[in-house]
């Protein structure tokens, strides 16, 4: 049986050369991806009061959006990845939304929008989230107007944007009822 090897340092003559390269390598390997994109209207709470970030929100102009994700979800990953940096996402949220993720499983305290005190994975089920994502959309008087379960392409999460942002659940008609009249 014959091997077969491959000398990546075979046309880089002298030692000082070799680890240059290969930590120029490393180093490119490391560091040199881009920053994964995170969309203006994403933004992380310091102290995870949603009533304070429903309030700074409304003061803005603004409505919050919550994200329930869990560790390792991949329709998670492919909305932070494909979804929320798109130019369409990010110019038509960046202006009207803010949005703060939740993990279903996690165990960091957090203040609901009553003010209540509860850990991450206590507030997901007082949300009746089942699966992730589920998105839920708060007014700017901290009630919630819409809970949006799943992975949403770019047309079908703008249009869940306006459902809120023109207010439109406040007529009563369903989120799905009106996407089948538009």
């Amino acid at each position: 049986m014959k091997v077969f090897s491959i000398n990546l340092l075979s046309g880089i003559k002298g030692s000082r050369r070799a680890v240059l390269f290969v930590a120029g390598l490393v180093l490119a390997l490391t560091f040199g991806g881009a920053d994964p994109v995170r969309a203006e209207f994403q933004t992380i709470s310091m102290d995870n009061d949603l009533a304070t970030e429903i309030e700074d929100a409304a003061a803005d102009g603004k409505r919050l959006i919550v994200m329930f994700h869990e560790e390792g979800c991949p329709w998670c990953n492919k909305m932070r990845d494909r979804i929320f940096p798109h130019p369409k996402i990010v110019k038509y949220f960046s202006d009207k939304f803010v949005m703060i993720e939740q993990d279903i499983k996690g165990d960091l305290e957090l203040t609901t929008p009553e003010g209540e005190a509860m850990t991450q994975k206590v507030f997901a089920r007082k949300m009746r989230v089942r699966g992730t994502p589920t998105f839920v959309f708060f007014d700017t008087d901290g009630k919630i107007a819409a809970r949006i379960p799943g992975y949403q392409d770019v047309a079908t999460f703008i249009a869940s944007g306006r459902y809120v942002h023109e207010k439109i659940f406040k007529t009563g008609k369903s989120l799905a009822r009106w996407q089948m009249e538009q």
